[in-house]
């Protein structure tokens, strides 16, 4: 177990494990719902991708558990080109080839229980849960858009809720409980303000012959 432990501590010290966990934090507190997706990388075992709130959709299984991640990616002409190539679409299959390695274009990355799949097959697209890489918008017809398909033995996202209630999905937090406050802390802020203000540089009303 000493072993075991002391492995897992290099791991997550030699990737960005502790790096992105503040952020996942932050949005636990904030929002009342974090998430991170955890891939695995050659060099460091594992690479950690924050999620922003409002860039990812979340679902869930009988139990409440988080079983599924639909988010959005913006990706560069290059960085699209280098990873899938030709499995692109034409759209930017042109822009890379007119040295517009620049442009931006919206992925969507899938995440989800596999309901149909060979339990005895190692590939990846017989694995528990599917990961799909969708681009957004795509005229291409042969894939319908789809640049890759692969799987994962263990759901890859981690997705911590701060207080759940009922069959809700995303959580809430203590600064969803403090929000009214804020607010009316604001409005006498505005109000303490425009008194400051009229006490330093009064309206005046006098007669136009003065």
């Amino acid at each position: 177990l000493d072993e075991v432990t002391a492995i897992q501590r290099r791991v997550l010290q030699k990737s960005n494990t502790y790096r992105i966990l503040p952020h996942v934090y932050r949005e636990l507190v904030v929002f009342g719902t974090g998430a991170a997706l955890v891939m695995p990388d050659y060099d460091n075992v594992v690479h950690l991708h924050p999620l922003v709130t409002g860039s990812y959709w979340l679902g869930q299984d009988s139990k409440g558990k988080v079983n599924a991640c639909f988010r959005e990616v913006w990706m560069t002409t290059s960085q699209m080109y280098e990873r899938w190539g030709e499995k692109c679409s034409r759209q930017v299959c042109d822009a890379y080839a007119r040295g517009e390695w620049d442009g931006w274009w919206k992925v969507v990355h899938a995440i989800e229980q596999r309901t149909k799949r060979n339990a005895n097959s190692p590939l990846a697209k017989d694995m528990p849960y599917s990961s799909c890489y969708y681009e957004a918008g795509s005229n291409q017809q042969e894939n319908d858009g789809l640049l890759e398909e692969g799987g994962f033995k263990r759901f890859p996202v981690l997705a911590p809720r701060w207080r759940r209630e009922g069959d809700d999905i995303y959580g809430r937090s203590p600064c969803m409980d403090a929000l009214p406050f804020v607010r009316q802390l604001q409005l006498q802020t505005l109000a303490e303000g425009r008194c400051i203000a009229k006490e330093a540089e009064p309206p005046l009303q006098v007669p136009t012959e003065l």
